[in-house]
């Protein structure tokens, strides 16, 4: 699991790569499942499925295949301004990442670039794999 990480105007984005490494084609649909944790690997909160976000909106839920060897992407998005609001930020050690209709997870650290991510609550997001953003 890697993850890109981009922001724009106190909104963030990441696109996170899952990658078949079975010897046979496989596919997905849907959501991953998506968790915020803190350092001693405990749940601070979960993303909420959806198809818009400040960067787009994102065609709904279809059918991916997976070549072996192949990958596929999702995004997550989210604010990120701290404070956010009247709230302090989350700043989880680690993302928990499930693919739909799996129950193996894999946790992928949360810092980029020797920063640690903010999180507002309330406002991160996954958008469904292998669809990508379109400009509204």
């Amino acid at each position: 699991m890697q993850s890109d990480h981009e922001g724009a105007t106190g909104n963030g984005i990441s696109t996170f790569k899952i990658v078949n490494r079975s010897p046979s084609a496989c596919f997905l649909q849907g959501y991953p499942g998506f968790e915020l944790v803190d350092g001693g690997g405990h749940h601070i909160a979960d993303a909420a499925r959806s198809l818009n976000s400040f960067f787009g909106s994102y065609p709904p839920p279809h059918k991916v295949v997976i070549e072996a060897g192949g990958q596929t992407t999702f995004d997550v998005t989210w604010g990120q301004n701290d404070p956010c609001g009247n709230t302090r930020a989350w700043r989880p050690a680690a993302f928990r990442v499930t693919p739909p209709d799996d129950v193996d997870s894999a946790t992928v650290d949360a810092s980029w670039a020797g920063g640690a991510a903010v999180v507002c609550p309330g406002t991160i997001e996954v958008h469904p794999v292998g669809s990508q953003h379109h400009f509204s």
